[in-house]
């Protein structure tokens, strides 16, 4: 009998953060008869880095700050991942949505914003990978769609406030996508803080965001962003939800 051969598909993750795609790729695998294999990892934040290699040690991790060189940049990862070798990975990249976002409109500057999309996909093109996608959010749409041939629109669902409501993310690649809504279950706070703090562990809890609304932790989770999520029994008794916390729960 003829064996069927093993292919696995490269994969380079840009700005990582603490390993929620690579996560999400291990389980796509695991559920889907995927062969995807992440390579390496890049993001601007030590830190970061730091919880991804603790989260996946066997993974190269490579500090890269966005908008400054692409010969620099490339030369970097050139180092955790031999330049011959582009040609034959997809890239995924979640650039950091901070300086765009609605929910940041004290710090908002859509200059820079637009520059960081425009560096992040040309830096890809440059590259010359199999393939690449960039995810962002909704304001990063027209910077996107000037750089990249396919662009689409996502829907998920979330909970700003006490309110139900759908968010929309922009998706560019290098290849035309068909990405559905996301239906599947959520882990909630109340799962993390269950796994991550004896001393809230069964008891109901809150959480108030960054920009004070609160909610039931047992509600859908809140986008996790550099500015933390304050937790606790009760609005008088909050406390910090840490990135630590999240990275321990990345085997829910």
């Amino acid at each position: 009998a003829s064996r069927v051969p093993i292919y696995k598909q490269d994969v380079c993750i840009f700005y990582s953060g603490l390993g929620g795609c690579t996560k999400g790729i291990e389980l796509c695998n695991k559920e889907y008869g995927t062969s995807f294999r992440v390579v390496c990892v890049v993001d601007a934040d030590q830190r970061m880095l730091d919880l991804h290699a603790r989260n996946f040690p066997s993974i190269p991790t490579c500090l890269c700050k966005i908008g400054y060189s692409y010969t620099r940049s490339m030369d970097k990862i050139a180092l955790v991942y031999p330049r011959h070798r582009w040609k034959d990975r997809v890239i995924i990249a979640s650039v950091e949505c901070k300086l765009g976002s609605t929910a940041n409109l004290h710090q908002r500057n859509m200059a820079q914003f637009v520059k960081q999309n425009q560096f992040a996909v040309r830096l890809l093109k440059r590259m010359k990978p199999k393939a690449y996608l960039i995810e962002q959010v909704l304001p990063g749409e027209k910077s996107l769609a000037a750089e990249a041939p396919f662009l689409q629109k996502m829907d998920f669902h979330d909970l700003t406030g006490n309110i139900a409501c759908t968010r929309k993310r922009v998706v560019a690649s290098s290849h035309p996508l068909k990405l559905p809504t996301y239906t599947g279950k959520h882990i909630t706070l109340q799962n993390i803080l269950d796994c991550t703090d004896e001393k809230l562990k069964g008891k109901p809890c809150v959480v108030v965001s960054s920009l004070g609304t609160l909610r039931h932790a047992t509600h859908p989770t809140p986008t996790i962003t550099s500015n933390p999520l304050q937790v606790g029994p009760n609005v008088t008794n909050l406390k910090p939800l840490t990135p630590e916390q999240v990275s321990n729960v990345m085997g829910i």
